[in-house]
Formats: C-alpha cells, sequence, structure tokens
C-alpha cells in the first residue's frame, strides 16, 4: 500500500478537521501538523521521508494559503518534488478560478509533482476570529453584514468525503499494478477455494451484513437466501458490496477480497437457475424438499480490490484492484426483486 502523508496547518480547528478525513480515508496514513516538521518532529520527519504521497492542506487567510504552509513547502521543496502531491485549500471561495489562485504560491514552487488540487469549503464565526482575521472579514465586500456562523459557514462532510475519495483514486492510480490477466487469474483462484462471504446490502438509512454461502462463476456471485432483510434493501438499491477473505494469521499473511457488483434474482426458469445450484451441490428435485423457497441471487462483480501479503514478493503493491468487464453473461431477473412488470 502506497505510504501517505496528510500535512495540514489550522487556527480555528476546520483545517484540522479535514486533515483528519482524509488521513482515515487515504488510510494507512499518517497526519502531521506543519509546525511540528517545520520544527524537526521525529515522528512526523520520518512519516515524510517514507512517504510516496503527500497531501496538503492549506487553510486560506487573506486570499493566500497559510504561510506555515508556504514555508513547508519552500523549506521542503526538494523532498516533495520527489512524492506525488495533493493540494487541497480550504476556504469559503471554492470555486475553480478561487481555488487555482489560492493554491498558486504552492504549484509554482512544486510544480510537475503536483497531481491533484481542489478546494473545500471552510467556517467562520466572529467570535472565533482574532483581531486581524476579524478585520480583514468585516472589510470584504463579499462578506460585509454577516455576522454568523451559519452565514459564513461553506463546510460541507458530503464535499470532503467526495475529494478525499478522489485523491484516493488518484493516489492508487501511481500503485505498481500486477497485469491485469494475471490478477484476474488470482481473483479467480481465491474466490473458488472460498465458499462464505459478507454481503452487504443498504437503502435508505438501514444496512445490513450478511453471512452467506456463495457459488462462484465467471465473474459472478450465487447466493441462496430463504430472505430476510437484505431483500428489502434489494428492492430499492441493487449495489451490494461484498467481502471474501482468510482468517487473519499475521500482518505478512493478510488475504482479503473486497467487492462491489449489482445483485439481482435468477428467474426460476432461466437456464442459469440450474446451473448456479449446481455450484451449490443443489437441484429443483432435492430443493423441492423443503418446507419453504430458496432465493437465488446473483451478483455481477463490477469492482474487485484484492489486499493479498504475497503480492510483495511478486514487486507489486499488496492491494491490487481489478475491474470485470461489461456483464456479457445470462442476466438475472431485470426487473428488481420483488417488482412487477409492466
Amino acid at each position: 500500500m502506497t505510504a501517505t502523508l496528510v500535512v495540514y496547518e489550522s487556527k480555528y480547528g476546520v483545517s484540522e478537521a479535514v486533515a483528519g478525513h482524509l488521513g482515515r480515508v487515504l488510510g494507512p496514513a499518517r497526519v502531521c501538523r506543519v509546525s511540528e516538521l517545520l520544527q524537526g518532529g521525529e515522528l512526523c520527519d520520518a512519516a515524510l521521508g517514507a512517504a510516496e504521497f503527500v497531501v496538503i492542506v492549506a487553510p486560506v487567510y487573506r486570499h493566500s494559503p497559510d504561510e506555515r504552509v508556504q514555508e513547508f513547502v519552500r523549506a521542503r521543496a526538494d523532498q516533495l518534488r520527489a512524492r506525488k502531491v495533493a493540494l487541497v485549500c480550504v476556504g469559503l471561495a471554492t470555486s475553480a478560478g478561487a481555488v487555482r489562485a489560492y493554491l498558486q504560491p504552492l504549484t509554482d514552487v512544486l510544480g510537475d509533482c503536483v497531481v491533484w488540487t481542489g478546494g473545500l469549503g471552510g467556517r467562520i464565526a466572529l467570535d472565533w476570529l482574532e483581531a486581524p482575521d476579524r478585520e480583514d472579514v468585516e472589510r470584504a465586500e463579499d462578506l460585509r453584514g454577516h455576522r454568523g456562523l451559519g452565514d459564513l459557514d461553506a463546510y460541507s462532510a458530503e464535499a470532503v468525503a467526495e475529494a478525499a475519495l478522489a485523491i484516493k483514486a488518484v493516489r492508487d492510480s501511481f500503485a505498481r499494478a500486477m497485469p491485469a490477466e494475471d490478477l484476474r487469474a488470482h481473483i479467480d483462484d481465491f474466490l473458488s477455494r472460498h465458499a462464505t462471504c459478507t454481503l452487504c446490502t443498504g437503502a435508505g438509512g438501514h444496512v445490513r451484513a450478511t453471512p452467506v454461502e456463495y457459488g462462484y462463476a465467471e465473474g459472478s456471485l450465487y447466493l441462496l437466501s430463504e430472505g430476510g432483510e437484505k431483500f428489502a434493501h434489494l428492492l430499492v438499491n441493487p449495489h451490494v458490496s461484498v467481502a471474501v477473505y482468510d482468517p487473519y494469521k499475521g500482518m505478512d499473511k493478510l488475504a482479503g477480497l473486497q467487492l462491489l457488483g449489482v445483485a439481482g434474482l435468477v428467474a426460476d426458469d432461466s437456464p442459469e437457475r440450474a446451473r448456479a445450484l449446481e455450484l451449490h451441490g443443489l437441484d429443483e428435485v432435492r430443493l423441492a424438499t423443503l418446507p419453504f423457497a430458496l432465493n437465488l441471487i446473483r451478483v455481477h462483480v463490477e469492482r474487485a480490490e484484492f489486499l493479498w501479503s504475497g503480492f510483495t514478493a511478486m514487486g507489486f503493491d499488496v492491494r491490487q484492484t481489478y475491474l470485470f468487464p461489461a456483464d456479457v453473461a445470462a442476466e438475472p431477473d431485470p426487473a428488481p426483486p420483488g417488482e412487477p412488470r409492466a
């Protein structure tokens, strides 16, 4: 996994909170205040030395990045240029033009190592501010007359989450990737050697994680279930996540798959149903002896994230991502579970 460092400075706490959220999404990562790095803090200095990817969170004061952030970028420019860097400014203005202008002093120094830039909304309550900052706000024509947190609040948890995932996608694109054909073979082998997964479904404010047996064939998981809350979720949201993993035996023996896909019911009269039942060692004759019906769910896997310690011995990152091809196999019932057809 790519070693990541999130660096920030914060006067009133908003940028500190943003940095913390980014660090958790980008983990494993360390989050360090710029002042600790400028003062030679050993822990943060070691984190910068080990990092392959650095995120710099810069609060905006008087239309410029925090002076301590600028000082850090100038002082560590050589180290930063040897890495991939994402720049995030935090302020009340988040338009593309404003973000570009705010980050200009940093991009001018760092140049081509910057692989992502973006702006996130901050917030101001006048009673937080030090006198020079309060005077600056009161002089600003676009802010004059505002006095409450609500009027000066551009912060959005959703925007922070979206930015974190966007940065993660860019960072992960630089990973030492295994050739897709070889990775698919490892994924197929792992899924074929296991038979139990955790199926995660959700809709609205409801979520569910269900341990269930599966059969695997050609990029699809087939799960049999007598029913339950997961079908209420699938009725309105067919997107699911599935986890398959080995028992934990140490950090050097990790093996687990996180799968994203789309679930649907396989119709009772579909030829696919008979093939899927064979994966479970069943047929319609045996099912008919049960006192209840079994529903067959097919999950077409779209994306797999495979964490396996064995990848490192092959010269690749321990976490590999594979995108499955478009679904060309037999389709499950196109109507959502329980949805009548016209």
